[in-house]
């Protein structure tokens, strides 16, 4: 039903955008509203199916009660805190047995929920026993790229999320990725981010904009942006966000001026 929600949203929305008639795009949304509520079941847990059964198979692969939480944005510990401590619930009785696209959707999950210690138990548990030696992950003895694309979003996730209208640099950030960089990470809203952190925290990210869009970022200390060397001015908002204007093919840089 959340991937429905989805679908029929975005169908609506490209409507909009092509022009199209507007009729169709209400009758869509209108049906959606009509779709069964996302609910938390007896055990805690954010229900299959409408009827509050109790699962039936120990770990089993699919977690499409999940989507919402990944790759979707409907389910997220800021916006809907219980369905997301709900989403626990089911991470925890699926466990780390499954395939290989099983743990990289599970580890995809802990990131959304900022739990970079369940992650990387999904990770070792994928590199032991779903993964060959190059790299490829397997389901049931067979190849799979789900697995090994799959694994390379979740890790993506651990490091930078952009599902909620901002970039949220290092938001699941594994302890035993202290330090380290990446290059390359594109992000909704036409960016692209090479980012380097020492200790645990944001040192400084370089964030190319295609488009020109607004570049809203959640990270942890103070920082400054600066764009051909001169300061860009930035606002700073209550919660910690920080925000600033951008220019199509500008590349601006974020570098920490103090710890949190």
């Amino acid at each position: 039903m959340q991937i429905l929600y989805d679908l029929f949203g975005y169908v609506a929305e490209a409507g909009k955008i092509l022009g199209k008639e507007k009729m169709f795009q209400d009758s869509l949304l209108a049906v959606r509203e009509k779709f069964a509520p996302m609910q938390i079941g007896s055990q805690g847990d954010l229900q299959e199916w409408l009827e509050d059964w109790d699962q039936k198979e120990k770990s089993h692969r699919h977690i499409s009660n999940l989507y919402g939480l990944f790759p979707g944005n409907r389910i997220s510990l800021e916006g809907t805190p219980d369905l997301a401590e709900a989403s626990k619930v089911v991470l925890d009785q699926r466990g780390l047995e499954g395939n290989g696209w099983a743990s990289a959707w599970k580890m995809a999950c802990w990131a959304r929920l900022s739990d970079p210690g369940k992650a990387m138990d999904n990770f070792t548990y994928y590199i032991g026993n779903y993964c060959l030696p190059n790299l490829f992950s397997i389901c049931s003895g067979a190849l799979q790229v789900d697995g090994s694309f799959g694994i390379s979003a979740a890790i993506a996730e651990l490091l930078m999320q952009s599902h909620q209208d901002k970039l949220h640099l290092l938001p699941s950030l594994p302890s035993s990725w202290e330090t380290g960089n990446i290059n390359g990470l594109k992000a909704r809203g036409g960016f692209e981010i090479d980012m380097t952190w020492v200790n645990g925290q944001l040192d400084n990210a370089n964030i190319h904009s295609f488009l020109g869009n607004k570049c809203v970022i959640r990270a942890k200390g103070k920082f400054e942006v600066k764009m051909e060397g001169y300061p860009v001015r930035m606002r700073i908002a209550d919660d910690g966000l920080f925000e600033f204007e951008t220019e199509p093919g500008k590349t601006y840089i974020v570098s920490q001026v103090g710890p949190e």
